[in-house]
């Protein structure tokens, strides 16, 4: 866990693992995303414990994936999500059990013997301010990259968490994505006065990072649509994604499963 600012720690996790962090306030803490191994997230709390000692006042979700809530379980304190985030959480439980069964590596199978879904209680529905304590944090609901994505910015430092709307450095994943309401989402970052940006996988960036992102989910959609209107299948696109004609980055396998899911859709 890296501190960033006065109050804004965050933790870049290695290997395209999900990145979260903390907000420390006057009088506790606010923690931002939790992560898909519990062993993580227990490591943060003892961090917070050694390094900060103050209770957790919430736990924000960015979105309900798991690599995003599923230590959700190790919290007591009120969990804040988007006002979509049930039922969406409610997918993840419904899935758990297919994951159980088919999951082969060992290790992974014995962390999602000890998950628990635990869903969020406060809901945010267009905009939500934490200003109970300082600094004042402030939730915004935007979507695009799952519906129910929102974002948690410190207008006083000047950072924003921007959960999976950004991917720094590696190809996004768009299953179950909007890509016109990501894009508008990400035109929304751009504006919102923010001059560090903590994406949910990837290195903390700036507002380069903000375009970047737009001009990549733009050139996927319309290279898509032409290649759709030449009549080529989604299976022909998926197996030569160079077609496409994106950014050589990291995480190539989920360009496929992108195609696939959004062929249909532009």
């Amino acid at each position: 866990m890296i501190r960033l600012t006065p109050s804004v720690y965050f933790n870049p996790r290695e290997a395209g693992a999900s990145n979260n962090g903390i907000i420390e306030r006057d009088n506790d803490v606010v923690f931002v995303d939790t992560s898909e191994w519990l062993k993580n997230t227990e490591h943060d709390l003892k961090f917070l414990s050694t390094k900060i000692g103050k209770p957790v006042r919430f736990l924000i979700n960015t979105h309900h994936h798991p690599d995003h809530t599923f230590g959700n379980q190790l919290f007591t304190c009120d969990i804040i999500a988007s006002y979509r985030a049930t039922e969406m959480f409610k997918q993840n439980e419904t899935e758990l059990p297919t994951w159980l069964k088919t999951e082969k590596e060992k290790e992974a199978l014995e962390n999602l013997c000890r998950v628990k879904i635990a869903y969020p209680n406060v809901f945010v529905k267009d905009k939500l301010r934490l200003d109970d304590s300082t600094p004042l944090i402030e939730l915004t609901h935007l979507g695009g990259h799952t519906p129910d994505s929102l974002v948690v910015h410190v207008p006083k430092e000047r950072v924003i968490f921007t959960g999976d709307l950004i991917f720094q450095g590696s190809h996004p994943f768009l299953v179950g994505s909007n890509i016109d309401e990501w894009i508008n989402a990400l035109e929304w970052l751009q504006k919102c006065g923010a001059k560090l940006f903590l994406p949910g996988h990837g290195n903390a960036c700036g507002v380069t990072e903000v375009l970047l992102m737009r001009e990549y989910l733009s050139k996927f959609k319309t290279n898509l649509k032409s290649l759709k209107s030449r009549g080529l299948s989604a299976k022909e696109i998926a197996g030569n994604p160079d077609l496409l004609q994106l950014p050589g980055l990291d995480k190539p396998q989920r360009v496929q499963r992108n195609v696939l899911y959004q062929y249909d859709k532009v």
